[in-house]
């Protein structure tokens, strides 16, 4: 078993944190558009609740996110598009992932903190970084899922963004305000 390198974990990581907030973009839009909870304007308009309810949110959904794929596939759709995957080595693979799952959502939520952290911790550690090291976790150069599935979650994120953009583009930029010269 290889070692992944910091690079490509580091891509795996940024895809995720991508892929993420498009589905969840697309979740709170299907809950606007069900009126089962309305937060996008007040996110908008800048008050301080709506911005701790998106944070939270996002972290809950991230955690979901992060522990599915991880029981369920091994690797997360940007591990899969990185083509890196997460070996649990032993017993008790459920009870690891749900801790690997809540101190790598602890990172991201503490981003400020964790991740600098995590990052020295991986540096001077062979063991990876602190969530892996913990749970006796690898991630390693290779991946059992196929790259199709990473690109389906990807260009399935990435649709839903542009669908909430298209509904919610005036509350946040407008492109159509922007004093550009054109041909008409």
């Amino acid at each position: 078993m290889n070692d992944a390198p910091f690079s490509r974990r580091f891509a795996a990581l940024f895809l995720d944190l991508i892929i993420v907030a498009s589905l969840l973009c697309g979740i709170v839009y299907l809950l606007e558009y069900y009126s089962i909870f309305s937060i996008t304007v007040r996110f908008s308009r800048g008050e301080s609740t709506a911005y701790l309810q998106v944070y939270v949110f996002y972290i809950c959904f991230y955690f979901i996110y992060e522990l599915l794929s991880t029981l369920l596939l091994r690797a997360t759709p940007g591990k899969i598009l990185a083509n890196i995957e997460t070996e649990f080595p032993g017993e008790l693979f459920i009870a690891r992932s749900i801790l690997r799952s809540f101190l790598k959502t602890l990172t991201i939520a503490l981003a400020p903190i964790g991740i600098p952290v995590s990052l020295i911790f991986g540096l001077s550690q062979s063991s990876g970084v602190v969530h892996d090291a913990i749970c006796k976790s690898q991630v390693t150069n290779e991946t059992r899922c196929p790259r199709l599935f990473g690109i389906l979650i990807f260009a399935l994120s990435v649709s839903c963004f542009i669908v909430f953009y298209l509904h919610f583009q005036v509350y946040f930029f407008d492109f159509r305000s922007l004093k550009m010269p054109t041909l008409y």
